[in-house]
Protein backbone atom coordinates (compact mmCIF):
# COMPACT_ATOMS: atom_id res chain seq x y z
CA UNK A 1 0.00 0.00 0.00
CA UNK A 2 1.16 3.49 -1.24
CA UNK A 3 0.79 4.98 2.60
CA UNK A 4 2.00 2.63 4.67
CA UNK A 5 5.21 3.17 2.07
CA UNK A 6 5.35 6.55 2.62
CA UNK A 7 4.83 6.25 6.23
CA UNK A 8 8.16 4.27 6.43
CA UNK A 9 9.77 6.97 4.12
CA UNK A 10 9.03 9.85 6.48
CA UNK A 11 9.46 7.76 9.42
CA UNK A 12 13.31 7.23 7.85
CA UNK A 13 13.93 10.80 7.47
CA UNK A 14 12.32 12.11 11.20
CA UNK A 15 13.89 9.34 13.22
CA UNK A 16 17.21 8.07 11.35
CA UNK A 17 18.62 6.31 13.94
CA UNK A 18 16.22 4.87 15.82
CA UNK A 19 18.59 2.40 18.43
CA UNK A 20 16.73 0.34 20.96
CA UNK A 21 13.30 0.72 21.85
CA UNK A 22 10.82 3.53 22.48
CA UNK A 23 11.35 2.95 26.54
CA UNK A 24 15.07 2.86 26.35
CA UNK A 25 14.90 6.15 24.07
CA UNK A 26 12.34 7.89 26.75
CA UNK A 27 15.19 7.78 29.20
CA UNK A 28 16.62 10.79 27.53
CA UNK A 29 14.63 13.27 25.61
CA UNK A 30 16.95 13.11 22.27
CA UNK A 31 16.85 16.20 19.96
CA UNK A 32 15.47 14.14 17.20
CA UNK A 33 12.47 13.26 19.08
CA UNK A 34 12.13 17.15 20.50
CA UNK A 35 11.81 18.26 17.30
CA UNK A 36 10.02 14.97 16.31
CA UNK A 37 7.56 16.36 19.04
CA UNK A 38 7.43 19.54 17.90
CA UNK A 39 6.09 19.57 14.62
CA UNK A 40 3.26 17.41 15.64
CA UNK A 41 2.74 19.75 18.75
CA UNK A 42 1.98 22.65 15.70
CA UNK A 43 -0.97 20.46 14.75
CA UNK A 44 -3.82 21.84 17.10
CA UNK A 45 -7.19 20.73 18.17
CA UNK A 46 -9.71 23.45 16.35
CA UNK A 47 -10.25 26.35 18.26
CA UNK A 48 -7.09 26.91 19.87
CA UNK A 49 -4.65 29.15 20.39
CA UNK A 50 -0.73 29.18 19.92
CA UNK A 51 1.62 29.42 22.56
CA UNK A 52 4.90 28.55 23.63
CA UNK A 53 3.84 27.08 27.07
CA UNK A 54 0.85 25.22 25.19
CA UNK A 55 3.75 23.45 22.64
CA UNK A 56 5.78 22.75 25.93
CA UNK A 57 2.87 21.44 27.09
CA UNK A 58 1.83 19.39 23.43
CA UNK A 59 5.85 18.08 23.43
CA UNK A 60 5.40 16.41 26.71
CA UNK A 61 2.01 14.78 26.02
CA UNK A 62 3.48 13.34 22.95
CA UNK A 63 7.29 12.11 24.49
CA UNK A 64 5.79 11.45 28.00
CA UNK A 65 8.71 12.97 28.98
CA UNK A 66 8.42 16.18 31.78
CA UNK A 67 10.36 18.94 30.42
CA UNK A 68 10.22 22.50 32.33
CA UNK A 69 9.28 25.56 30.67
CA UNK A 70 13.00 26.75 30.76
CA UNK A 71 13.90 24.13 29.96
CA UNK A 72 12.35 23.95 26.58
CA UNK A 73 12.26 28.01 25.93
CA UNK A 74 16.51 26.81 25.97
CA UNK A 75 16.26 23.93 23.31
CA UNK A 76 13.56 26.01 20.95
CA UNK A 77 16.02 29.08 20.54
CA UNK A 78 18.87 27.68 19.65
CA UNK A 79 20.24 27.63 15.71
CA UNK A 80 21.27 24.17 15.87
CA UNK A 81 17.51 23.40 16.11
CA UNK A 82 17.01 25.66 13.43
CA UNK A 83 19.61 24.12 11.08
CA UNK A 84 18.20 20.69 11.96
CA UNK A 85 14.69 21.50 11.02
CA UNK A 86 16.36 22.75 7.51
CA UNK A 87 18.16 19.84 7.00
CA UNK A 88 14.55 17.44 7.47
CA UNK A 89 12.59 19.74 5.56
CA UNK A 90 15.41 19.22 2.63
CA UNK A 91 15.87 15.62 3.36
CA UNK A 92 11.41 15.12 3.31
CA UNK A 93 11.44 16.87 0.00
CA UNK A 94 13.87 14.53 -1.78
CA UNK A 95 12.59 11.52 -0.34
CA UNK A 96 8.56 11.79 -0.68
CA UNK A 97 9.09 14.15 -3.60
CA UNK A 98 7.68 10.39 -6.07
CA UNK A 99 3.84 11.07 -4.22
CA UNK A 100 2.82 12.88 -6.79
CA UNK A 101 -0.79 13.48 -8.19
CA UNK A 102 -1.78 11.10 -11.34
CA UNK A 103 -3.92 13.96 -12.65
CA UNK A 104 -1.24 16.53 -12.35
CA UNK A 105 1.05 14.37 -13.45
CA UNK A 106 -0.98 13.77 -16.62
CA UNK A 107 -1.83 17.35 -17.02
CA UNK A 108 2.72 18.04 -16.90
CA UNK A 109 2.70 15.29 -19.82
CA UNK A 110 0.38 17.34 -21.83
CA UNK A 111 2.02 20.47 -21.61
CA UNK A 112 5.61 19.03 -21.92
CA UNK A 113 6.92 20.21 -18.65
CA UNK A 114 8.79 18.23 -16.27
CA UNK A 115 6.14 19.41 -13.38
CA UNK A 116 3.82 22.13 -11.89
CA UNK A 117 5.00 24.51 -9.45
CA UNK A 118 3.62 27.68 -8.08
CA UNK A 119 5.59 30.31 -6.34
CA UNK A 120 4.05 33.06 -3.42
CA UNK A 121 4.80 34.38 0.33
CA UNK A 122 2.69 35.09 2.96
CA UNK A 123 3.46 37.66 5.26
CA UNK A 124 3.21 36.63 9.16
CA UNK A 125 2.83 39.76 11.80
CA UNK A 126 5.34 39.51 14.49
CA UNK A 127 5.89 40.70 18.04
CA UNK A 128 7.44 44.39 18.12
CA UNK A 129 10.30 43.46 19.57
CA UNK A 130 10.86 41.46 16.60
CA UNK A 131 11.55 44.98 14.56
CA UNK A 132 15.17 44.88 14.48
CA UNK A 133 15.48 40.84 12.86
CA UNK A 134 12.51 41.08 10.47
CA UNK A 135 11.06 44.66 10.30
CA UNK A 136 7.60 45.31 8.62
CA UNK A 137 6.92 46.97 5.67
CA UNK A 138 4.91 49.64 7.54
CA UNK A 139 6.90 50.40 10.46
CA UNK A 140 3.85 53.06 12.04
CA UNK A 141 1.60 49.78 11.62
CA UNK A 142 3.39 46.70 11.25
CA UNK A 143 6.67 47.21 12.85
CA UNK A 144 7.85 43.55 12.54
CA UNK A 145 7.20 40.86 10.11
CA UNK A 146 8.82 38.04 8.41
CA UNK A 147 8.01 36.60 4.86
CA UNK A 148 7.86 32.94 3.96
CA UNK A 149 7.99 32.51 0.25
CA UNK A 150 7.22 29.01 -0.65
CA UNK A 151 7.47 26.95 -4.09
CA UNK A 152 4.89 24.67 -4.05
CA UNK A 153 4.38 21.82 -6.22
CA UNK A 154 1.73 20.61 -7.80
CA UNK A 155 2.55 17.48 -9.19
CA UNK A 156 4.96 16.04 -5.83
CA UNK A 157 1.94 17.92 -3.42
CA UNK A 158 4.76 19.25 -1.39
CA UNK A 159 6.48 22.59 -0.46
CA UNK A 160 10.01 22.21 -2.36
CA UNK A 161 11.46 25.26 -1.39
CA UNK A 162 10.87 27.72 1.44
CA UNK A 163 12.60 30.72 2.48
CA UNK A 164 12.63 33.38 5.11
CA UNK A 165 12.94 37.14 4.89
CA UNK A 166 11.92 40.48 6.39
CA UNK A 167 8.53 41.34 4.93
CA UNK A 168 10.25 44.91 4.52
CA UNK A 169 12.23 43.14 1.48
CA UNK A 170 10.70 42.68 -2.07
CA UNK A 171 9.77 39.52 -3.59
CA UNK A 172 11.63 39.78 -6.33
CA UNK A 173 14.78 39.81 -4.47
CA UNK A 174 13.30 36.01 -2.96
CA UNK A 175 13.28 34.45 -6.49
CA UNK A 176 14.57 30.22 -6.21
CA UNK A 177 17.07 29.87 -8.27
CA UNK A 178 16.68 29.02 -12.03
CA UNK A 179 18.51 25.87 -11.91
CA UNK A 180 15.78 24.44 -9.73
CA UNK A 181 13.33 25.07 -11.97
CA UNK A 182 14.81 23.70 -15.56
CA UNK A 183 11.94 21.95 -17.26
CA UNK A 184 8.98 22.98 -15.10
CA UNK A 185 6.61 25.37 -15.45
CA UNK A 186 6.07 28.25 -12.44
CA UNK A 187 2.93 29.98 -12.20
CA UNK A 188 3.57 33.17 -9.84
CA UNK A 189 1.76 36.52 -9.08
CA UNK A 190 2.67 40.23 -10.04
CA UNK A 191 4.76 40.53 -6.73
CA UNK A 192 7.58 38.77 -9.00
CA UNK A 193 7.15 40.91 -12.35
CA UNK A 194 9.83 41.60 -14.12
CA UNK A 195 11.20 41.97 -17.63
CA UNK A 196 14.37 40.94 -16.53
CA UNK A 197 13.34 37.80 -14.65
CA UNK A 198 10.90 36.36 -17.81
CA UNK A 199 14.15 36.55 -20.14
CA UNK A 200 16.35 34.98 -17.52
CA UNK A 201 13.92 31.95 -17.11
CA UNK A 202 13.28 31.83 -20.98
CA UNK A 203 16.56 31.74 -21.92
CA UNK A 204 17.59 28.78 -18.86
CA UNK A 205 14.61 26.49 -20.06
CA UNK A 206 12.03 27.40 -17.93
CA UNK A 207 8.35 27.55 -18.50
CA UNK A 208 6.22 30.64 -16.65
CA UNK A 209 2.92 32.04 -16.49
CA UNK A 210 2.01 35.06 -14.49
CA UNK A 211 -0.39 37.99 -14.98
CA UNK A 212 0.80 41.20 -17.16
CA UNK A 213 1.29 44.52 -15.29
CA UNK A 214 -0.85 46.89 -15.88
CA UNK A 215 0.42 49.62 -18.22
CA UNK A 216 3.67 48.15 -18.82
CA UNK A 217 5.44 49.01 -22.12
CA UNK A 218 4.84 46.29 -24.25
CA UNK A 219 4.37 46.24 -28.20
CA UNK A 220 2.64 43.96 -30.45
CA UNK A 221 4.51 41.98 -33.14
CA UNK A 222 2.25 39.93 -34.25
CA UNK A 223 -1.77 38.96 -34.16
CA UNK A 224 -2.72 35.18 -33.97
CA UNK A 225 -5.93 35.57 -32.57
CA UNK A 226 -9.09 38.42 -31.36
CA UNK A 227 -7.66 41.31 -32.83
CA UNK A 228 -7.81 43.08 -36.16
CA UNK A 229 -4.38 42.66 -38.25
CA UNK A 230 -3.43 46.34 -38.49
CA UNK A 231 -3.25 46.30 -34.63
CA UNK A 232 0.59 45.38 -35.25
CA UNK A 233 2.39 47.56 -34.09
CA UNK A 234 0.44 49.15 -31.41
CA UNK A 235 1.08 49.23 -27.79
CA UNK A 236 -0.41 46.22 -25.72
CA UNK A 237 -2.46 48.86 -23.22
CA UNK A 238 -2.95 51.55 -25.63
CA UNK A 239 -6.85 52.59 -25.75
CA UNK A 240 -7.43 50.86 -29.10
CA UNK A 241 -6.75 48.07 -27.95
CA UNK A 242 -8.54 48.40 -24.32
CA UNK A 243 -11.58 49.72 -26.56
CA UNK A 244 -11.97 46.26 -28.34
CA UNK A 245 -14.36 43.55 -26.86
CA UNK A 246 -13.57 40.47 -27.57
CA UNK A 247 -13.74 37.13 -25.43
CA UNK A 248 -9.86 36.08 -25.91
CA UNK A 249 -7.13 37.72 -27.62
CA UNK A 250 -3.68 36.33 -28.55
CA UNK A 251 -0.79 38.45 -29.44
CA UNK A 252 3.11 37.97 -29.55
CA UNK A 253 4.65 40.67 -28.01
CA UNK A 254 8.37 42.42 -27.64
CA UNK A 255 9.42 43.24 -23.67
CA UNK A 256 12.31 45.34 -22.92
CA UNK A 257 14.69 44.57 -20.35
CA UNK A 258 17.12 47.14 -18.25
CA UNK A 259 19.83 46.11 -19.74
CA UNK A 260 18.31 47.22 -23.42
CA UNK A 261 17.63 43.95 -24.63
CA UNK A 262 14.45 42.46 -26.03
CA UNK A 263 12.09 39.19 -25.45
CA UNK A 264 9.27 38.13 -27.71
CA UNK A 265 6.57 36.53 -26.21
CA UNK A 266 3.08 35.23 -26.52
CA UNK A 267 0.32 37.36 -24.30
CA UNK A 268 -3.02 35.88 -23.76
CA UNK A 269 -6.05 38.12 -22.93
CA UNK A 270 -9.29 37.27 -21.36
CA UNK A 271 -12.16 39.80 -21.31
CA UNK A 272 -13.77 40.06 -18.05
CA UNK A 273 -17.14 41.37 -18.00
CA UNK A 274 -17.54 42.35 -14.16
CA UNK A 275 -14.73 44.76 -14.33
CA UNK A 276 -14.94 45.25 -18.01
CA UNK A 277 -11.09 45.13 -18.82
CA UNK A 278 -8.63 42.74 -19.87
CA UNK A 279 -6.83 40.33 -18.23
CA UNK A 280 -3.30 39.96 -19.53
CA UNK A 281 -1.06 36.51 -19.41
CA UNK A 282 2.32 36.33 -20.43
CA UNK A 283 3.71 32.58 -21.17
CA UNK A 284 6.15 30.33 -23.39
CA UNK A 285 4.16 28.01 -23.16
CA UNK A 286 3.09 26.87 -26.45
CA UNK A 287 -1.09 25.38 -25.23
CA UNK A 288 -4.23 25.99 -26.53
CA UNK A 289 -4.53 29.76 -25.19
CA UNK A 290 -8.25 28.78 -23.56
CA UNK A 291 -5.53 26.64 -21.29
CA UNK A 292 -3.82 29.99 -20.07
CA UNK A 293 -6.23 31.77 -17.84
CA UNK A 294 -7.40 27.48 -16.05
CA UNK A 295 -3.78 27.10 -15.80
CA UNK A 296 -2.88 30.48 -13.99
CA UNK A 297 -6.31 29.47 -11.01
CA UNK A 298 -4.45 26.65 -10.50
CA UNK A 299 -1.77 29.42 -8.59
CA UNK A 300 -4.84 29.31 -5.80
CA UNK A 301 -3.77 26.14 -4.71
CA UNK A 302 -0.51 27.49 -2.88
CA UNK A 303 -3.07 30.29 -1.07
CA UNK A 304 -4.98 27.26 0.19
CA UNK A 305 -1.86 25.78 1.36
CA UNK A 306 -1.08 29.58 3.53
CA UNK A 307 -4.15 29.32 4.72
CA UNK A 308 -4.17 26.00 5.73
CA UNK A 309 -0.87 26.50 7.63
CA UNK A 310 -2.42 29.87 9.26
CA UNK A 311 -5.98 28.99 10.15
CA UNK A 312 -5.32 24.88 11.27
CA UNK A 313 -1.73 24.87 12.17
CA UNK A 314 -1.35 28.71 13.16
CA UNK A 315 1.69 29.89 11.74
CA UNK A 316 0.58 33.07 12.05
CA UNK A 317 0.62 32.72 15.88
CA UNK A 318 3.98 33.23 16.72
CA UNK A 319 4.38 34.75 20.15
CA UNK A 320 8.45 35.76 20.34
CA UNK A 321 10.75 37.91 19.47
CA UNK A 322 13.92 35.75 19.46
CA UNK A 323 14.78 35.05 15.97
CA UNK A 324 15.55 31.28 16.35
CA UNK A 325 12.09 31.10 18.54
CA UNK A 326 10.39 32.47 15.09
CA UNK A 327 12.00 30.52 12.55
CA UNK A 328 12.37 27.18 14.49
CA UNK A 329 8.10 27.48 14.91
CA UNK A 330 7.62 28.12 11.17
CA UNK A 331 9.86 25.14 9.84
CA UNK A 332 8.38 22.42 12.35
CA UNK A 333 4.74 24.12 10.75
CA UNK A 334 6.24 23.95 7.31
CA UNK A 335 7.68 19.97 7.79
CA UNK A 336 4.02 19.44 9.70
CA UNK A 337 2.06 20.29 6.70
CA UNK A 338 4.71 18.44 4.42
CA UNK A 339 4.25 15.19 6.37
CA UNK A 340 0.40 15.02 6.12
CA UNK A 341 -0.22 16.49 2.35
CA UNK A 342 1.57 13.34 0.50
CA UNK A 343 0.61 11.12 2.91
CA UNK A 344 -3.18 12.02 1.97
CA UNK A 345 -2.66 12.00 -1.35
CA UNK A 346 -1.47 8.56 -1.16
CA UNK A 347 -4.90 7.28 0.85
CA UNK A 348 -6.59 8.60 -2.50
CA UNK A 349 -4.53 6.60 -4.73
CA UNK A 350 -7.51 4.00 -5.51
CA UNK A 351 -9.92 6.37 -6.18
CA UNK A 352 -10.72 8.15 -9.48
CA UNK A 353 -9.52 11.48 -11.26
CA UNK A 354 -12.79 13.30 -9.76
CA UNK A 355 -12.15 12.02 -6.35
CA UNK A 356 -8.73 12.59 -6.34
CA UNK A 357 -9.00 16.50 -7.49
CA UNK A 358 -11.74 16.95 -5.13
CA UNK A 359 -9.06 16.60 -2.46
CA UNK A 360 -8.97 19.50 -0.18
CA UNK A 361 -5.47 21.06 1.75
CA UNK A 362 -7.33 22.20 4.64
CA UNK A 363 -9.80 18.84 4.64
CA UNK A 364 -6.09 17.19 4.85
CA UNK A 365 -4.78 19.35 7.70
CA UNK A 366 -8.57 18.83 9.81
CA UNK A 367 -8.25 14.59 9.24
CA UNK A 368 -4.56 14.56 10.48
CA UNK A 369 -5.41 16.45 13.48
CA UNK A 370 -7.73 13.64 14.58
CA UNK A 371 -4.96 10.98 13.99
CA UNK A 372 -1.93 13.37 14.81
CA UNK A 373 -1.11 11.10 18.59
CA UNK A 374 -1.40 7.63 16.94
CA UNK A 375 0.44 8.95 13.70
CA UNK A 376 3.35 10.38 16.67
CA UNK A 377 3.26 6.83 17.85
CA UNK A 378 4.27 5.12 14.93
CA UNK A 379 6.93 7.49 13.63
CA UNK A 380 8.31 7.13 17.42
CA UNK A 381 8.07 3.55 17.58
CA UNK A 382 7.70 1.42 14.24
CA UNK A 383 6.07 -1.12 15.49
CA UNK A 384 3.37 -2.89 14.07
CA UNK A 385 0.94 -2.94 16.87
CA UNK A 386 1.16 1.41 16.34
CA UNK A 387 1.02 0.50 12.58
CA UNK A 388 -2.65 -1.28 13.03
CA UNK A 389 -3.74 1.48 15.70
CA UNK A 390 -2.89 4.39 13.40
CA UNK A 391 -4.67 2.62 10.09
CA UNK A 392 -7.62 1.62 11.73
CA UNK A 393 -8.09 5.30 13.01
CA UNK A 394 -7.12 6.47 8.87
CA UNK A 395 -9.83 4.47 7.68
CA UNK A 396 -12.43 6.51 9.51
CA UNK A 397 -11.61 9.79 8.15
CA UNK A 398 -10.68 8.77 4.80
CA UNK A 399 -13.60 10.12 2.79
CA UNK A 400 -13.40 13.57 4.91
CA UNK A 401 -10.48 13.85 2.50
CA UNK A 402 -12.48 15.23 -0.33
CA UNK A 403 -15.45 17.24 -0.79
CA UNK A 404 -18.18 15.38 -0.71
CA UNK A 405 -20.19 17.45 -3.24
CA UNK A 406 -17.65 17.31 -5.54
CA UNK A 407 -19.81 15.58 -8.26
CA UNK A 408 -21.92 19.35 -8.21
CA UNK A 409 -19.20 22.06 -7.69
CA UNK A 410 -16.59 23.09 -9.98
CA UNK A 411 -12.79 23.76 -9.19
CA UNK A 412 -10.20 25.59 -11.31
CA UNK A 413 -8.29 22.29 -11.12
CA UNK A 414 -11.65 20.46 -12.30
CA UNK A 415 -11.86 23.23 -15.32
CA UNK A 416 -8.28 22.35 -16.37
CA UNK A 417 -8.42 18.61 -16.28
CA UNK A 418 -12.09 18.49 -18.44
CA UNK A 419 -10.39 20.98 -20.77
CA UNK A 420 -7.32 19.07 -21.25
CA UNK A 421 -9.22 15.78 -21.81
CA UNK A 422 -11.21 17.99 -24.49
CA UNK A 423 -7.94 18.99 -26.51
Amino acid sequence: MEFQHKLFQIRHVLLPQCKGTRDQRERVLTRTRFALALIFGCILPAGKDRSIDGLCREVKRFTRKRITRCCFHKRLNTKILTEYLMAIFSELVKQITESDSATYREIARQLSVRRIVVLDSTNNSLPDRARETFPGPRTNKIPASIKVHGLYSLTDNILKWVHLSPAKMHDRKHFPETHLLVGSLVIFDLAYWDHNLLSELNRSGVYFLTRVKNRSKIMILEVIQGLPRKYKGWGLFSEKVQEFRNKLIEVICRFHTKDRDQINLRVVGFWNPHEQRYFWYVTNLTCRAQLVYPLYRLRWQIELFWKENKSLLLLNQINSGKPNIIKNLILATLIASIVFGPLSVSLLETESDEVQIARSVQRAALVFDCIDFELFNFLDSGSKQDLRVLLDQVFLFTEDLFDPNYRNRSSSMKQTWELMKSS
